[in-house]
């Protein structure tokens, strides 16, 4: 549901707060654009490590109970390792999910007001609003230098250190190497810290071990204290009780304000919003899976086509969608359907790395054994490769579906050539809202967009999880 909620939804009541806050400084607006760009980022991540967590293969669970591990022990030696894959593709995913509504978040509008911070995004939206062609030029040869950075010099030397957790116990494969990796290996400086590091954890495990009367004194004050946890729990439920009470009473008030007419154009725009939401999920995955697959069981080209598809998937498309909408409107396609290719660029590259992820946890051995009983084509597809990705795609089709839903308030409603274009959907209905100061409208909005996204994750979303953690799991 946090992940589905465009961010123009909560932006006005976050901003609002936060601004308040801190009347005299910058300081609350820039906590809102952090927190609303972390709603970008946060929840494939979440939704990649429960789907892995879930799917840990069934012999290494009773590996961890014949050793008798504990439930952190085994966090941190079988479901952590088993999931880092997937959890490393997603993290480059979050990286371009924050990138993607910078300048959304960094340059907007609440009723008569408008917020600026300083940064790329609100760069390029003056840029835009002034028609400074050099200027946007610029602005998107430093974000490319950015990106290229950030990948040559984070994730590929990460992509590298995670080959070490994949489940494939007799692999083959040629590594990746990196040339970043490389020089960490070899620097004398880090060196030297690694051994500053065991010799100061080998002297807190003494001091530890001397110190086991002050640590009894602080366990049995622990003890102690835990006496008066429910009154502190019951104190906590109460004011947690009556902030719900007062929130339900004021959303109550806001919601009051909409007519029977406006509650039925909400969910005529979620309709809408809805289908271009599932057309964008589905053309995304004809070219995504295949993709993916292909990239994820060959290392090779996973090197090298990981720092290309990293770029393109962090730029911020919503700076290209001026050319976008050029191009459609030269082949005569409004933003009707127009929304749905904007969505595409900003859902499709979940599929993708969830794709590819879940390519690269493939054991060898077994497209080994397609390849001796010449297992091909469809049936290869539908015996082995499917199979074993499905949780991966069901992950990626979910935080794509998401995307798609978040992405609806840049793709239904946008400016170009100082005119405002705008498709019939819960995006543009939001995003009106936000800039005319409408809240009972934007509540209204917002509440029939979260009570679509439960019910789709109530009935559908959750019906493909339990069916790839029953059916669909990779065991040893």
């Amino acid at each position: 549901i946090l992940q589905s909620v465009p961010v123009l939804g909560f932006m006005p009541g976050l901003v609002l707060a936060l601004v308040h806050l801190f009347p005299s400084s910058n300081l609350g607006l820039e906590l809102a654009a952090i927190v609303m760009i972390f709603t970008g980022q946060g929840w494939n991540m979440v939704f990649s490590f429960y789907s892995s967590v879930k799917n840990v293969p069934t012999d290494l669970r009773e590996m961890g109970d014949l050793f008798r591990l504990s439930k952190w022990e085994a966090f941190k030696k079988i479901e952590l390792p088993f999931s880092m894959n997937g959890l490393l593709w997603n993290s480059m995913l979050s990286m371009a999910g924050g990138w993607f509504f910078v300048m959304t978040i960094e340059s907007f509008s609440l009723g008569d007001k408008d917020f600026r911070l300083p940064g790329i995004g609100s760069y390029m939206a003056v840029a835009y609003e002034k028609g400074d062609l050099t200027a946007i030029v610029w602005g998107i040869i430093a974000m490319f230098t950015l990106i290229i950075v950030v990948d040559r010099v984070i994730w590929a030397p990460l992509v590298v250190w995670s080959e070490r957790f994949k489940y494939d116990r007799d692999s083959h494969r040629a590594i990746p190497k990196s040339v970043i990796l490389e020089w960490l290996k070899r620097s004398n400086i880090l060196g030297e810290y690694f051994k500053v590091q065991d010799e100061v954890l080998k002297w807190l495990q003494h001091e530890r071990m001397a110190s086991q009367e002050k640590l009894e004194e602080v366990f049995h004050w622990g003890t102690s204290f835990r006496r008066y946890l429910p009154y502190i729990r019951a104190v906590m439920a109460v004011f947690l009780l009556m902030g719900t009470a007062y929130g339900a009473r004021s959303i109550y008030h806001l919601l009051s304000g909409n007519s029977l007419v406006n509650w039925l154009l909400v969910i005529k725009y979620t309709f809408f919003t809805g289908l271009r939401v599932t057309a964008a999920v589905i053309i995304g995955s004809l070219w995504t899976i295949p993709a993916g697959v292909f990239i994820g069981t060959h290392p090779v080209w996973t090197s090298r086509l990981q720092p290309v598809i990293q770029v393109v998937a962090s730029f911020p498309a919503p700076m290209l969608y001026p050319i976008i909408i050029f191009l459609l409107l030269k082949l005569n396609i409004g933003l009707e359907f127009g929304a749905v290719v904007l969505m595409l660029f900003a859902s499709q590259w979940y599929i993708l790395f969830n794709v590819i992820g879940g390519a690269t946890l493939i054991p060898h051995q077994m497209l080994d054994v397609a390849q001796v009983y010449r297992v091909r084509g469809w049936d290869k597809w539908k015996a082995i490769l499917l199979p074993a990705i499905f949780p991966s795609l069901v992950n990626g089709w979910i935080t794509a579906a998401g995307g798609a839903w978040n992405a609806c308030i840049v793709s239904e409603f946008v400016l170009y050539q100082k005119k405002e274009l705008m498709a019939t959907g819960i995006g543009s209905a939001i995003t009106k809202a936000a800039q005319q100061g409408q809240y009972p409208e934007l509540a209204a909005a917002v509440f029939v967009l979260v009570m679509t996204v439960v019910l789709i994750n109530r009935f559908f979303w959750g019906n493909l999880y339990r069916l790839a953690e029953t059916r669909f799991r990779l065991e040893g």
